[in-house]
């Protein structure tokens, strides 16, 4: 048996014996906090992703704008791991968001304006 593994009373499905050995792997990470590891919800659908209970994310700013068909959200929130951007793209009801550390918003402006200066210069200057 394997360590933090809790044994589970269920005979192995006829139809699929290994049911039972995926079910205790499933427990023994949700057991040993593997759950909570960067990235393990994402791959797998797991619980990591959920808000933490009681954890109210503070709004300091909220600004929408519209791109072509696209909505960007820009959200400047603090809860008490720090402040954080973070940014929403809605296309057709789909929505996919990154989130950037206050500490790494300087580095993610100067990057934005050096795109902007590139595209700049590509194309001769901005759209009418």
């Amino acid at each position: 048996m394997i360590r933090g593994l809790r044994s589970t009373s269920r005979p192995r499905s006829r139809s699929n014996p290994s049911l039972t050995t995926r079910r205790a792997r499933v427990e023994y990470i949700c057991v040993c906090g593997w759950a909570g590891r960067p990235g393990w919800a994402s791959r797998r659908g797991g619980i990591a992703g959920r808000k933490l209970e009681g954890v109210v994310d503070t709004v300091l700013l909220s600004e929408r704008i519209q791109i072509e068909r696209k909505q960007f959200f820009f959200d400047l929130k603090e809860n008490p791991r720090g402040r954080f951007l973070r940014i929403t793209e809605e296309v057709g009801g789909r929505r996919d968001t990154i989130i950037i550390p206050s500490t790494g918003l300087d580095l993610f402006l100067t990057t934005i304006e050096r795109a902007i200066e590139a595209d700049i210069g590509n194309n001769g200057g901005p759209p009418a």
